[in-house]
């Protein structure tokens, strides 16, 4: 404790003047030192405890890390649904307007005057246009199923 003391009037030895401060001093700075807050021994405890709560954080970001990745995941494969879905329907809304565009050709008649014209043919011709588009497309789907198995 003497060697505190005297450390701490060397100290403010400094800031005083060029003098050093007087012997009676000795009694306030000993109170002073009883103030000066003084660290544990043991810094263990606090150290574990800081260990545990870090390794509780990494836990809980890990997690945390993990739940968005597979959100990522839930909306890669939901966007590919989305996407598969649009295709459908777009050849299922052509394939309603080539039915409508049948119907509005067999509903217009003139049977003979088509027939003379030889436009049946024609519309044979386009008829199995569309079937060989068709056919194209579901090798397609069938080539990319293969591809991902």
């Amino acid at each position: 404790m003497n060697n505190e003391i005297q450390s701490l009037r060397e100290l403010s030895f400094g800031l005083h003047s060029s003098h050093p401060p007087q012997e009676e001093t000795t009694d306030l700075l000993t109170d002073l030192l009883y103030l000066v807050p003084k660290p544990p021994l043991d810094p263990l405890p606090e150290l574990s405890s800081l260990r545990s709560l870090t390794a509780q954080l990494v836990s809980q970001l890990s997690l945390i890390s993990d739940s968005l990745h597979m959100a990522r995941q839930s909306s890669i494969a939901a966007n590919r649904k989305l996407r598969v879905v649009r295709e459908v329907c777009a050849e299922w809304k052509g394939e309603l307007e080539a039915a409508e565009r049948g119907r509005k050709y067999i509903d217009e008649g003139d049977w003979v005057g088509k027939c003379r014209r030889r436009e049946a043919a024609g519309v044979c011709g386009e008829v199995m246009e569309g079937f060989e588009r068709l056919c194209l497309g579901v090798e397609k789907d069938m080539q990319a199923m293969l591809v991902g198995v």
